[in-house]
Parts: structure tokens; C-alpha cells; sequence
């Protein structure tokens, strides 16, 4: 007898829960979202997830064969609203990415195909319009994927389906081209160009000196660091540098009618901030030419001490103008180009040791630079 009663009350529970149980449609989308200076990362982040999971709505066999005989955009939209709201099962983010000011992100959803049929019919009712179409898509079955039945509550979904949601605005021209215009598999591949705020180069090259101030150390090797940032969205960018350069060699010096080897060190040094501006359109190229200030110096040392004589050292600096043109490439993240580059600015020397003369030296030059960094 008690086993009787048992085996009643558990085909009981089957039967209860065999009507909760629903077909579901998995589908994925995917969108890219560029944001403005008005808009937050935070805001945008989520108005992107918002757009890819309107995608994968759309993408749902049982969404495209319901609506393939309705042209009113309006109503579609508003259709992608309810059910985004109230009928989406499960969302996971299978990918999300932020460059610069696009966002990306890839999502997977689940639908009930009886709640999404329902929610059809009731909209195009609410509107006036024929309801055949959706009927008689939810009466054929959907080739689906099989998925794991999961047992649902259907008053609280109805509930939640006749309750009037606020809708997501569709993007703007400018933020995306409207997403029944661009479905998921027809998306462009993606390029290496990416738009970046910031940089960060090693430099190197050559700067040429004054012949007739520094012979023969004026052709010295140079190396430094370079920050670029962009100014909003004009194609311009704010830069910070500081650029080395140097050479040792023997100078001979005559001297009461003896000719002396002296090893001499010479240096010069720039420490500017400029702007330039960035040749849009160009794709990974980015050709540039800007103009700024910098505080340039040199530094030239004597060491006679090995001949009877001295160890001397001049140093001075002053603010000089730079002009500069060039390109580079941008690969991802990826930056490599070269520039050319002229200072100008002659500061006065000054010696450390009273005995000897100030010397006058363009410390400003020509310079040719190569540059390797990271964009951001």
C-alpha cells in the first residue's frame, strides 16, 4: 500500500512538471560600440553587452522566421525590447574587449521558444497587426541544438511578458549602422587598426651638431623616451620627450708648440613638450608633423691630466624651438617609425673651473630617429 501511494505521488510530480518543462533557442551576437567623451566606460561597457544581446536575439530561428513578414522596423525593435527584458533564460559573455574608445563584446543567450512565440503574438495584437505569422511559427518545430530541459515558472514569465519594460534606444549613426542592417555573420573582419589615447617610444638615432662648435664629436649617437596623448578627437596629440645624445674621442691640441692628445667627452641633451598633428584617414600609417619647446643643454669635457694639464668640464642649457615630421605604423598595439628632427638653441658653456674661457656651442641640431613603443 505504501508503495502504491509512493509511485502516485512521484507521477504526480512528473506530470506537474512535464508542462514546465520548454524548447529552448542558444544563440550568440556580438557587437562593437564607439563611445564619446560625454559617455563613461562603465555606461558604455554596458550599453554595448545590451546591443550584443539584441544581436543574438535577432539571430534566434524562432525570432527570424516569426517576424520574416513584418517590415515595420518600430515594431521589431520593440519586440527585441520585451523579449531582452523579460524572456532571456541564461546570458554568459564568451568575450569582451576595450581599445581605446571601441568596445566589444560577444554574448550567449537562452530563450524559451513558447514564452518568445507568446510575447510575439501579444505585441503585434497590442499594435493591431495579424498575429498568423508568429502562431504559425511557434506551431512548427525549430531545429535546435539540444540543450538541457530547464524547469521554468510560466505565470511569472507571463507576468513579466505583459508588463510594459523601458526599451533600450536604438544607436545612433554614429555609435553603429542599425542591427537588423548589420547581422552578426555579415560583420567586417577586423583590422590592426585601433584608435589609442596614448604611447610610450624608445628612441634612437643621429643628431648632427654644429660642425664648426663641436668637430670632431659633432655626429653623436642619440637615444630617449617619448609620451604621446590625444587631444579628444582632433587628430592631435600632446607630446613629452627627453632625448640623450653623445660622443668621445681623441682631440689634439697644440699647445707652446707641443701638440697634445686630449680625450674630450661632448653631450647635448633636450627636454620638450610639443604638439602635432596626426594625418587622419591613412589606416595603420599615421603621418605627422608637429612643433614645440624644449630645454636644451650640452656638456663637453677635457681630461689633459696625463699630459701635466687639467680636467675640465663646460656645461650650460637654455630654451630653444623644435620642428618635427615623420610617420609611423600602428599594428594593434604596436607602434614602429621614424622622424625627422631640428633644434635650435645655442646656450653659453660655462666652465667649472674660472681659468678658462665660457664657450659659445649650438647645442640644438639635426637629428634622424627611429622609435619602438606600446599604445594604449
Amino acid at each position: 500500500m505504501k508503495r502504491s501511494l509512493l509511485l502516485a505521488v512521484l507521477f504526480s510530480s512528473l506530470a506537474l512538471a512535464a508542462p514546465l518543462r520548454a524548447e529552448m533557442c542558444e544563440s550568440t551576437g556580438e557587437y562593437e560600440y564607439t563611445y564619446g567623451d560625454a559617455e563613461s566606460v562603465m555606461s558604455a561597457k554596458q550599453r554595448c553587452e545590451n546591443l550584443a544581446i539584441r544581436a543574438a536575439i535577432e539571430q534566434c530561428a524562432l525570432f527570424v522566421s516569426s517576424t520574416t513578414n513584418i517590415e515595420n522596423y518600430e515594431l521589431k525593435d520593440d519586440l527585441v525590447n520585451t523579449l531582452a527584458a523579460a524572456l532571456v533564460k541564461q546570458k554568459r559573455v564568451l568575450e569582451q574587449r576595450v581599445e581605446g574608445r571601441t568596445i566589444y563584446y560577444r554574448v550567449s543567450i537562452k530563450l524559451d521558444d513558447e514564452q518568445m512565440a507568446r510575447a510575439i503574438e501579444a505585441e503585434q495584437a497590442r499594435r493591431g497587426l495579424s498575429s498568423g505569422a508568429a502562431g504559425a511559427a511557434a506551431a512548427q518545430p525549430v531545429q535546435q541544438a539540444p540543450v538541457q530541459p530547464v524547469q521554468i515558472n510560466i505565470n511569472q514569465t507571463v507576468q513579466q511578458t505583459n508588463t510594459q519594460t523601458q526599451a533600450t534606444p536604438p544607436p545612433t549613426q554614429d555609435q553603429g549602422r542599425r542591427l537588423d542592417q548589420l547581422p552578426v555573420q555579415e560583420h567586417a573582419p577586423r583590422s590592426y587598426t585601433v584608435e589609442h589615447t596614448n604611447s610610450l617610444c624608445l628612441v634612437l638615432g643621429q643628431k648632427s651638431l654644429k660642425k664648426e662648435d663641436w668637430e670632431p664629436l659633432e655626429k653623436q649617437g642619440l637615444f630617449g623616451l617619448r609620451y604621446a596623448g590625444a587631444v579628444g578627437s582632433l587628430p592631435l596629440e600632446l607630446t613629452l620627450d627627453a632625448f640623450f645624445s653623445g660622443k668621445e674621442d681623441i682631440v689634439v691640441f697644440e699647445w707652446d708648440g707641443w701638440l697634445y692628445d686630449v680625450p674630450v667627452t661632448a653631450a647635448t641633451w633636450e627636454l620638450g613638450a610639443g604638439v602635432r598633428y596626426v594625418l587622419p584617414g591613412m589606416g595603420v600609417l599615421k603621418p605627422f608633423g608637429g612643433a614645440g619647446v624644449a630645454y636644451v643643454g650640452g656638456s663637453s669635457e677635457a681630461d689633459a691630466t696625463d699630459n701635466g694639464g687639467d680636467k675640465v668640464i663646460w656645461t650650460g642649457g637654455t630654451m630653444g624651438m623644435v620642428v618635427e615630421a615623420g610617420a609611423q605604423v600602428e599594428l594593434g598595439h604596436f607602434i614602429l617609425g621614424g622622424a625627422w628632427r631640428q633644434s635650435t638653441a645655442k646656450p653659453t658653456l660655462k666652465p667649472d673651473d674660472d681659468s678658462y674661457n665660457e664657450l659659445k656651442a649650438a647645442c640644438g641640431g639635426t637629428s634622424l630617429l627611429v622609435n619602438i613603443g606600446f599604445a594604449w
